[in-house]
């Protein structure tokens, strides 16, 4: 199995609803989305996608949160870039993960493996 991984980036503002109706404060966030994805076999260019075709999917799906106020967690913002994404690929290609970084140290992933 061979994988690759690209990362590329987003900013958005950021505020959720808590539990007890109240609000965060708004604040804005540089997102990290970090994706894998794996094939059996390579291209005939040799590889399992092209770098530079992965991140511009990845990133014109992130041009829909970009500058915009996001009020999911980021473990659903991750889920809601994979299931994008994974429409998006080639049917040879298996989406393993999407990762988004909200900030460092903080971050949620979203897979649909056990």
């Amino acid at each position: 199995m061979f994988t690759v991984s690209i990362e590329t980036n987003f900013t958005s503002k950021h505020q959720l609803a808590l539990a007890n109706g109240s609000k965060e404060n708004l604040h804005e966030h540089k997102w990290i989305i970090k994706t894998s994805v794996s094939s059996e076999n390579l291209d005939s260019d040799g590889f399992v996608i092209d770098f530079e075709q992965l991140k511009k999917m990845v990133n014109d799906i992130a041009a829909e949160f970009t500058n915009t106020i996001i009020d999911k967690s980021a473990e659903k913002v991750a889920q809601n870039i994979y299931q994008k994404l994974q429409k998006k690929l080639p049917k040879n290609i298996k989406l393993n993960r999407v990762k988004v970084v909200e900030q460092p140290g903080c971050s949620a992933t979203f897979s649909e493996q056990n």
